[in-house]
Order: C-alpha cells, then sequence, then structure tokens
C-alpha cells in the first residue's frame, strides 16, 4: 500500500533525535452486491427489499509514529470513520490504537484485538465487501451473540506482545460490555453490566509452517431476571488453536475452538449450538489472479465461502465474491458478528447467500 507523507505535519525535532511523522493511507471499493436476506426479512431494514444493489465506501487512516532519544518507538493509528470513539478516549476508546515499543516488546492500547485472537486470527476473507465476514471466527473479546449471550460495547484493552526470532507471546487484559448472559438456561439482564476479559497467546513459524494457540477467559456479574434481587456471576472460555502452511504461491489454515464455563455448558445443552467451531481455508495466486475458498462450521451456523481477485496494478484490483451461511435450527433472533451470523427468530433451518462484485483501491 502506497502512503502519502504528510509533510505539513511532520515535526523536525533536535539535532541526534528522529522526525515524528504522521503518514495517511486509504482504501476505497465501488460495485454491486446482492443479499437474499434482505427480501426474506433476516435483516433490521423492514422498508428495503433490493436483493441487488450498489455498494461503494470510502476508508482513510491516520498512522503516527515517533521514536524517543533512546530509542523506544511509539505511534497511534485511527480511521477517519472512528475519530469520535478515538476522541472519546479514557476507558471508552473503541476506535484507533497507540502503542510503545523497545526491547521489552510491544505495548498497545486501545480497540486492540485480545491476545487469542492477535495470536491465531481468522480464515482467509473473500469477496469485495466480505460477504458477511463469514470467515471470522468467533472471539470472546469480539462483539458477537451466540444463542442468548450477547456482548457490545468493546471497551479501551490493553494488548502485550513479544517476538523473538519465530516465536511471538501474547498477552491481553480488556473490558466489554454485555447486554445479554445466559446461566443454567435462564436468559439474563445485564445491559449495564461489564465483563473482566484476559487472554493469553503464543506463535511459532518455521519453514513456512505456523503454529498458533490462544486462550481466553470472562467474568461479571448480572442480575437474574427471574428474581432481580440476586447477584451472580457468569463465565466464560475459549481454547483455540490455529495451522497455517504457505508455500510459494499457495497457503491454506486450519482453525479449531472450543468454550467452556456458563456459555460453554449453555451451548453444549441447546439442540441447535455447539461449543466448538472450527474451519478451513485456502488460497491461491496465479499470475494476477488470486482464488479464495473457505468453510467455518460456528457455534449454530456452517458458512461457505469463495471468491476471486484480478491485479489490475498500481493498487486497483478486480474482487468478488459469494457466501451461504446456515443457521443450525430453530432459535431466537441473533444479530450477526464474530463468525455466528445473523437470522431472525426461526422454527426451520434458514440459509443466506450474498455476493459481491467491483473495484477495491488501495491508497
Amino acid at each position: 500500500m502506497k502512503k502519502l507523507l504528510l509533510a505539513s505535519t511532520a515535526l523536525v525535532m533536535t539535532a541526534g533525535a528522529a522526525a515524528a511523522q504522521v503518514n495517511l493511507s486509504g482504501e476505497a471499493r465501488m460495485g454491486i452486491a446482492y443479499d437474499n436476506g434482505i427480501a426474506n426479512g433476516t435483516v433490521a431494514s423492514p422498508n428495503n427489499t433490493a436483493k441487488l444493489q450498489f455498494t461503494s465506501r470510502i476508508r482513510v487512516t491516520f498512522s503516527m509514529s515517533g521514536e524517543t532519544d533512546s530509542g523506544l518507538a511509539f505511534g497511534a493509528s485511527i480511521r477517519g470513520d472512528q475519530f469520535a470513539a478515538g476522541n472519546a478516549g479514557n476507558t471508552g476508546m473503541t476506535g484507533g490504537t497507540v502503542f510503545i515499543d523497545g526491547a521489552f516488546g510491544r505495548l498497545t492500547f486501545g480497540d486492540t484485538a485480545g491476545a487469542a485472537r492477535a495470536a491465531v486470527g481468522d480464515l482467509y476473507a473473500v469477496g469485495l465487501t466480505g460477504v458477511g465476514d463469514l470467515h471470522e471466527m468467533g472471539y470472546l473479546d469480539r462483539t458477537y451473540s451466540v444463542g442468548g449471550y450477547t456482548s457490545v460495547n468493546r471497551r479501551t484493552a490493553v494488548l502485550y506482545q513479544y517476538t523473538l526470532d519465530n516465536f511471538s507471546f501474547y498477552a491481553s487484559l480488556g473490558q466489554q460490555r454485555r447486554t445479554t448472559g445466559v446461566v443454567g438456561g435462564v436468559f439474563t439482564n445485564t445491559a449495564r453490566n461489564t465483563d473482566e476479559l484476559a487472554a493469553i497467546g503464543v506463535k511459532y513459524s518455521i519453514d513456512g509452517f505456523t503454529l498458533s494457540a490462544g486462550y481466553e477467559m470472562s467474568e461479571g456479574k448480572f442480575t437474574n431476571t427471574a428474581a432481580p434481587a440476586t447477584n451472580n456471576k457468569i463465565s466464560a472460555s475459549h481454547l483455540i488453536i490455529g495451522a497455517e502452511y504457505a508455500m510459494d504461491n499457495f497457503k491454506v489454515k486450519a482453525i479449531a475452538g472450543q468454550v467452556g464455563g456458563d456459555l460453554g455448558t449453555y451451548l453444549g445443552n441447546d439442540a441447535n449450538s455447539r461449543r466448538t467451531q472450527y474451519g478451513l481455508s485456502v488460497s491461491g495466486e496465479f499470475d494476477a489472479t488470486t482464488v479464495t475458498a473457505f468453510v467455518n462450521r460456528g457455534f449454530r451456523s456452517t458458512d461457505y465461502g469463495i471468491g476471486a481477485s484480478y491485479d489490475l496494478g498500481g493498487g486497483a484490483k478486480l474482487v468478488g465474491g459469494v457466501s451461504r451461511q446456515g443457521s443450525a435450527g430453530a432459535q431466537a433472533a441473533v444479530a450477526g458478528a464474530g463468525g455466528v451470523g445473523a437470522f431472525p427468530a426461526a422454527a426451520a433451518r434458514s440459509t443466506r447467500t450474498r455476493a459481491d462484485l467491483g473495484l477495491n483501491f488501495s491508497f
């Protein structure tokens, strides 16, 4: 990606000190998108019944960097559409990141991934718009909904990373607001409660192979709606592992995870859910063409996707993809995110197909 240096904002320091820099980069897209979920009412747009629509988006990213007299690197990054979230700061910084880096490792604050997600990551994405982002795995540090367990409004988090040769270690702490939870089959209203999140992760690469693992856990209080005066705790844990192999112009990645705690008990007891998730994705480059595919068996659905891109040069690509999302069966309304997906209340299996095609530009 090309970066444009904003010379007017470069700070020239005293002799012997490095100059701070502010870099501007961005991406834009234009094309068409198909979603049969809009017409059959599976999304919250009751007045929008067009399956096929035009799509476009522009995003600008500001990246700032500098160095202290003693050699410590520091910096920050934020997208233009996240200015308000980054400016909110304090405990509710939900946009942008700030870091300091040295021989001790890198410490990042803000809207950062947890250690497990930083180490293992997701499957390979497809499509111009992401066609539902169904390649994403479920993580406790992500805004997500699994059955009746929903979390939103992730707050300021801290991620530590230390890399030595081919080995990387990650540790993180954070908080997340949870709107609903489930303990013993009882739904709870927890709109004002905050879960404490903690995670660790490791990654090791050698000769084209990358092995990774992460463990995350959360715990928070809630007020049981069946007995409002009773305060209890709700817990969740998640163990996830990944393996990736890259050779020449081909790569493949597999991920598997299992949740525990109260969330794991609930999913294990629900006939239409499961405690495990796993997925496989492959990607190959053939001259200027890249073809990518994935299958993701999540906690409540099994999703597929395939896509391709053609490099036009100069940061421009022709990109398209198709995804197929299927729920496991009867369920309450679920808002999609984190590899779970969005479905209305339903008594039977339902599916959703998305597709897109267009141009993507990187600046």
